[in-house]
């Protein structure tokens, strides 16, 4: 906008400093002082340029107008000419038509300063100007719209980067709560229970309450900054706990499960925090079982009980809660995958299966290490 008001007042001004012919000034005059306003609001008019009749309208009229202006004005009014190939390549986004409309306003600028009599070097410069003005405009306008496109990218994925911080804050709540609140659940059912029959029985429970409250408390923490992330080993331990609150027994199974990578090792620790919790929460079940292998095909952690059998034939799908939901998310996030079905003889059933588990384990010792060793 200054660039366009400081090469055009200057013509404006010497309408009036300068002897002119009043024919030509009443023209020149209306039509600079439309002019200025008109070619701004197409130059700085929002990306991407609008395709509307109305910015067509536009565009043609300053165009028309440029031409016009330095036709009847002369070479006062070159800069008129110079727009008008600035707004032809602002205006057009396909390059072709840039380099075409530029091209014919620098024509019709040679052939009205040749009409001019001007010398070589300003024919010359006043046939340039448009091309390149149409250079600048079209390359301007391109940048905008790659910025503005960049900063709408952005702003999407800041929003998909809070939706999925949402989601894993959600899932896992879930799986810390969950499993923690249906054993401090468990454990006060049983404290009750045995308050008036065995007191030092319901004190114990009491004080396993205050204390999984307590480890609970330090999980949601840890979660909440993102840095917590649970071992195998300990929710297997957490996991016979939690059934045998329940009144479930528990065998487990877990061999080789030192060469685990720590993401494998996380994902299997979720399968089995995530399947005990359901256990003792919905199957009604005296019996479970807890496996967990790794072999040459990856991880596989398979968790079973023995409740009683649903309406739901084996191998049919299961309809996911959200617990089960989030393991099904976090399984995909490593290539694995999930099953989730009635077991054929009775009871439900768990599998978890990485393809990709072991951790990198170390090159061989030489001889005389290992024999020292």
């Amino acid at each position: 906008m200054l660039l366009l008001v400081g090469f055009l007042i200057l013509p404006l001004f010497q309408l009036f400093s300068q002897h002119a012919n009043p024919v030509k000034a009443a023209f020149l005059l209306p039509g600079g002082l439309i002019f200025l306003p008109l070619t701004a609001r197409v130059m700085l008019a929002p990306v991407p340029v609008p395709r509307t009749r109305a910015a067509w309208i536009r565009a043609a009229a300053v165009v028309i107008l440029g031409i016009a202006l330095f036709a009847v004005g002369g070479w006062s009014w070159v800069t008129a000419i110079a727009f008008s190939g600035a707004v032809v390549g602002r205006s057009l986004r396909q390059s072709r038509l840039a380099l075409g409309g530029s091209a014919a306003v620098a024509l019709i600028a040679l052939v009205l300063a040749l009409h001019y009599h001007g010398d070589y070097g300003s024919t010359l410069t006043t046939a340039a100007t448009p091309l390149l003005a149409g250079f600048f405009g079209y390359t301007a306008a391109r940048r905008r719209e790659m910025v503005a496109r960049l900063r709408r990218t952005q702003d999407e994925l800041a929003h998909a980067a809070v939706a999925e911080e949402r989601l894993r804050i959600a899932r896992d709540l879930h799986d810390l709560l969950g499993h923690s609140l249906s054993l401090i659940t468990l454990k006060a059912e049983l404290a009750n229970r045995t308050m008036t029959s065995r007191p030092d029985r319901a004190a114990r429970e009491v004080a396993e309450i205050e204390t999984v409250a307590r480890e609970s408390l330090a999980q949601v923490r840890a979660a909440i900054s993102g840095y917590r992330q649970p071992t195998l080993g300990a929710e297997l331990a957490a996991a016979r706990r939690i059934l045998a609150a329940a009144g479930i027994g528990c065998t487990v199974s877990a061999p080789g499960t030192g060469d685990l990578t720590e993401e494998a090792d996380a994902l299997l620790a979720w399968t089995v925090r995530e399947g005990a919790t359901n256990i003792a929460r919905h199957s009604g079940a005296t019996a479970a079982s807890i496996t967990v292998s790794l072999g040459p095909g990856g991880a596989l952690a398979e968790i079973a009980d023995n409740g009683p059998a649903t309406a739901t034939p084996p191998g049919a799908a299961v309809r996911a809660g959200s617990g089960l939901a989030g393991l099904a998310e976090r399984a995909a996030a490593s290539d694995g995958t999930l099953t989730a079905e009635p077991a054929a003889g009775g009871g439900f059933l768990l599998r978890v299966h990485i393809p990709s588990a072991r951790a990198a384990q170390p090159g061989p010792t030489p001889a005389g290490t290992a024999g020292a060793a």
